[in-house]
């Protein structure tokens, strides 16, 4: 006997893949940093994606259309006046440097720390890796790109160190 059933399909489409970035500004006196972060969504999978729902581990979810071949990036994390300490660091066993072989001076690695902390204004959920750029204000109203780094995956509680050069 035939009868009338709603049934529902459904399924993963492969080739559609997230990044994340960051772009961190940080004031002039080295002491604090703006920090935004980004979704980058690419769709690879030769299916147009009509309005979607989107959401990471954390934050407000969001909903937008990505076609075919479409990559789109989506701020979805601001955090102000988040306070950061400079480091610089030397291990000689990453960096031996010995001053009777060396013709020029060896150069000092120098990062920010940034606590992934409730207290920093932060801590809600942890920071995925990802990109992130840096700028410095200049003091006249405009920024100035520093570095690129890598971030690493930052747990609440955890620091994430942004490589800024030696």
């Amino acid at each position: 006997v035939g009868q009338q059933v709603r049934v529902r399909i459904s399924y993963l489409l492969n080739k559609i893949d997230r990044l994340v970035a960051y772009k961190a500004v940080v004031r002039k006196d080295e002491s604090n940093l703006d920090l935004a972060s980004f979704l980058v969504l690419r769709n690879f999978s030769g299916e147009n994606l009509p309005v979607s729902r989107f959401q990471l581990d954390y934050g407000e979810a969001f909903e937008t259309a990505v076609l075919s071949g479409e990559t789109k990036r989506m701020q979805f994390f601001t955090a102000k006046n988040l306070p950061i300490k400079k480091r610089f660091t030397f291990d000689a066993n990453k960096l031996p440097w010995d001053p009777k072989k060396a013709n020029n001076n060896v150069g000092i690695p120098v990062h920010y720390e940034l606590e992934n902390t409730n207290n920093n204004g932060l801590g809600k959920h942890a920071l995925w890796d990802g990109k992130a750029r840096l700028y410095s204000k200049d003091g006249h109203g405009s920024t100035i790109f520093l570095v690129e780094d890598n971030a690493d995956f930052t747990p609440v509680g955890q620091t994430l160190e942004l490589i800024i050069g030696e």
